[in-house]
């Protein structure tokens, strides 16, 4: 490898590092801010639980037991950390090194790309590979991915990565390690594995062989975890998400193939009205991936299901951490191309050259131009007003006592107690204690007002906490009342 491209790998390691190094400030000012939401609740409780040998917890946040939510084995090894510093903050910082690792490989992987394939380009190499630690970590996705923990899509995605960069340098008894933490660490992960799997299959003899077998193991573990009822919630999102396609709550991958053959126009019909969020993700990952392999059958297996979901949340910015897995291979993909493209036009060396490095630094430019990290703060942490009555509030409930609370700001007062996260009005939450604590938010809508004005009023109900942002009320619920409304 040349001196000039070591150092820019160096570089790109550090600004990589840098990247992580405030990743870890704003989870730790969000974690202290409580702008924490239901899904990090969820697995905060479960993690102290696991910590404490139970090891198939009932998650109050999540409805259903820990293993049946994304199977998401990732999180016991991370148990363990819970006896050296009993704070689920550390789950987040955890949630942040994964998106950074994953980031390190690929830009590892495309340095391997540029030594072997890039010669075509010339002296340049070097700069289309700091263009590629740009994008990475300049990403928009990356930034909402870590600012909307936890999941453990990020987890499984560094394995994947990591198969498809050895099987692209031809090791293959690799496979046989990184293939099973992809496919255990979260339900998913057998998707990506089959999207590695397909990629190496279409990119040629080289990795025909590692990809078939990775194509076989993906997809008999993406069958088995929605037969087993192991994708979101047990498996009840289904129905919700490609429901209007007649996929019900426990259809595999085959099923909703068939709703997209048997319904094409309402398919398209939803692609189309997401179609700014694909292209959104695309830009930032690296349009020019989309050409080759490897960021082609990302987008197909990963993005697109996304796309046909009937719910926004899939698909929206808001929720990158499910489309933000295709972004690495997007970039590899995107420097692939660009070396074949280079071999191609069998141009002088300058222009070769000059023509990579303008297509390199356009592509970080759209990437740069797409990120809006700085408003991040504005929308996934409370203001310190917020957050100072939220933490009285933290240190008022009374032992034992059941919370429920926004799904925005659930996420520190779940940590060791049965919760529940209300989202929708006349939801109805299941009362287990016989004391519960109610968050309300009287500023945000009439609603919560009227919520506040109505169990002032019910027997025994007293004030934790008033304050122009938060409302806390302690509520003793009569006998044999089984639910609440709020």
């Amino acid at each position: 490898m040349s001196r000039p491209l070591q150092r820019t790998e160096w570089v790109g390691r550090a600004l990589l590092l840098g990247q992580l190094a405030a990743m870890l400030v704003f989870s730790t000012v969000q974690y202290r801010r409580y702008g924490l939401t239901n899904d990090f609740a969820g697995y905060a409780q479960a993690w102290t639980a696991i910590a404490h040998g139970h090891l198939d917890p009932s998650v109050s946040v999540f409805g259903v037991p820990f293993l049946r939510n994304n199977l998401d084995l990732a999180m016991y090894p991370l148990a363990p950390l819970a006896w050296l510093y009993p704070h689920p903050v550390v789950l987040s910082w955890a949630h942040d090194a994964a998106v950074v690792a994953t980031e390190l490989v690929a830009l590892a992987w495309a340095r391997d790309v540029l030594v072997e394939k890039g010669a075509a380009l010339g002296r340049r190499r070097d700069l289309v590979l700091l263009a590629v630690a740009v994008m990475l970590a300049a990403n928009p996705w990356s930034w909402e991915t870590i600012a909307l923990p936890l999941h453990f899509e990020p987890f499984a995605t560094l394995f994947a990565v990591l198969a498809a960069r050895d099987l692209w340098r031809g090791r293959n008894r690799r496979l046989w390690l990184w293939a099973p933490l992809a496919m255990g660490a979260e339900a998913l992960g057998s998707l990506y594995v089959l999207a590695v799997g397909l990629a190496a299959v279409a990119a040629g003899r080289a990795t025909r062989r590692g990809g078939t077998a990775l194509v076989a193991a993906g997809g008999a573990g993406l069958v088995a975890v929605l037969r087993l009822g192991l994708v979101g919630r047990g498996g009840t999102t289904m129905a919700g998400t490609y429901g209007y396609l007649g996929v019900g709550s426990h259809a595999g991958a085959a099923g909703l193939v068939g709703g997209v053959v048997t319904h094409p126009a309402a398919a398209a019909a939803m692609l189309g009205s997401h179609a700014g969020y694909v292209l959104g993700y695309v830009i930032a990952g690296g349009a020019l991936g989309l050409a080759g392999p490897w960021g082609a059958a990302a987008v197909l297996l990963i993005i697109v299901p996304n796309a046909l979901s009937g719910q926004l949340a899939f698909i929206a910015f808001p929720g990158a951490f499910q489309s933000w897995p295709a972004e690495p291979f997007l970039t590899v993909g995107s420097v692939l191309v660009l070396c074949r493209l280079a071999d191609i036009l069998r141009a002088p060396e300058s222009r070769r050259a000059l023509g990579a490095g303008a297509v390199a630094v356009l592509t970080a430019a759209l990437t740069v131009a797409l990120a809006d990290v700085s408003s991040l703060s504005r929308r996934w942490v409370a203001d310190r007003h917020t957050a100072d009555q939220l933490a009285l509030v933290d240190r008022r409930v009374p032992v034992g006592a059941e919370v429920v609370a926004p799904q925005d700001l659930i996420g520190r007062l779940a940590v060791g107690r049965e919760a529940y996260a209300y989202y929708r009005r006349g939801q109805h939450l299941p009362i287990v204690e016989a004391k519960v604590v109610v968050v309300l938010q009287p500023g945000t809508s009439p609603e919560q007002v009227a919520a506040v004005r109505r169990l002032r009023h019910e027997p025994g109900t007293r004030t934790l906490v008033s304050g122009d942002r938060i409302t806390a009320l302690l509520v003793h619920p009569q006998l044999g009342e089984r639910t609440l409304t709020v």
